[in-house]
Order: structure tokens, then C-alpha cells, then sequence
């Protein structure tokens, strides 16, 4: 039944997220992101109103977890990228990982999961579906999100970037406040 609970929250999601819009004459609200990860006992979404620079997530090692990311504007998203590190995180390609209209690229140690608006047809968001398995002991890495607007007919586009620090490791999947 689980799965079954997982596909509607999801088809429901995508129905609100996914919603045509009109890119309007001025902009000046930067794009949003929200980052869900569940897996391992845990269950906890990020977004770009988080401290993130003051947190850290600690994945077990080999652990399987679910995640959701999206993001969303109310004058049509132009770009979303997620980046992580190809040698300690590993996604699953059954079903397909990344799904069009998502596509992957791979730079240095890096992959860069990315989905490009259409300005003639624009969407207020996007949402990409995936489980991972994180791999190494004691590795510290991130996930990095970074969202464009249209900007308006002006095309002064707005965007939202932010890192997720991770600590891969033999322990309990949990969220810490790093010291400042």
C-alpha cells in the first residue's frame, strides 16, 4: 500500500506544481526549491528557507533513500539544476533516472540533473523522482539546487542557489545544527 500512497501524493503534487503560466511584465520574486528525503527511519523536506548553511545531513552508508525535488515560480521556471557527487551518490535507474523532460550531464565528479523551461511555454515548477543509495564511510560532500526565473519580459532573471551538506557514515540518518 505504500507505493500505491507515495504515486498519488506524487501525481498530486504534480498536478499542482506543473500548472502553465504566463511570464509577466516584471518579476523581482526569486524561484523556489523544496527537497524531500526520506529513507532509513527519516522523513524531512529542505527548501531554500532553510539554514542550510548551518545544517548537515548524515546519511547511513548503503542506506536506500526516496527523494523529491522540485521547484517553482509563479512566472514560469526557466532552469533547475541538481548537482551531486557521482562517486559517493548513487541513483537508481529503474525507473529511469533522470525521466525526461530531466537530462544529465557529468563534469568532473560531479552529475548535473537539469530541466530547461520553454519562455513560449512556460510552467510555474518541475519535480524530479528518484532513490539513491549514498556510498563511502566518513565522506563529506553535498546536494546543490539552484533555480532561474524568467525574469519578466525584462529577462533580469531571479535564482536561488543552496548546498545541502551531507556526511556520509556508519550512523543513524539524521538532520545536526553544525557549530558556527
Amino acid at each position: 500500500m505504500k507505493p500505491f500512497k507515495f504515486s498519488m501524493l506524487t501525481l498530486l503534487f504534480l498536478i499542482f506544481i506543473a500548472c502553465d503560466t504566463d511570464v509577466p511584465e516584471v518579476d523581482n520574486d526569486p524561484p523556489s526549491f523544496s527537497f524531500k528525503v526520506t529513507g532509513d527511519g527519516f522523513d524531512r523536506t529542505f527548501s531554500q528557507d532553510d539554514d542550510l548553511e548551518n545544517l548537515q545531513l548524515n546519511l547511513k552508508h548503503d542506506a536506500r533513500y526516496e527523494m523529491l525535488f522540485s521547484s517553482a515560480d509563479n512566472g514560469g521556471v526557466e532552469h533547475t539544476t541538481l548537482r551531486y557527487d557521482a562517486q559517493h551518490i548513487e541513483f537508481d535507474n529503474d525507473p529511469v533516472f533522470p525521466a525526461e523532460p530531466w537530462t544529465q550531464a557529468f563534469f568532473g565528479l560531479s552529475f548535473y540533473v537539469d530541466w530547461e523551461g520553454d519562455r513560449n511555454n512556460a510552467l510555474t515548477g518541475n519535480i524530479l523522482l528518484g532513490s539513491f543509495k549514498p556510498n563511502g564511510e566518513n565522506v563529506s560532500t553535498s546536494f546543490t539546487f539552484y533555480v532561474r526565473d524568467f525574469g519578466g519580459e525584462s529577462n533580469n532573471s531571479n535564482t536561488t542557489t543552496a548546498d545541502l551538506s551531507i556526511f556520509i557514515g556508519d550512523f543513524d540518518t539524521e538532520v545536526i545544527t553544525l557549530p558556527n
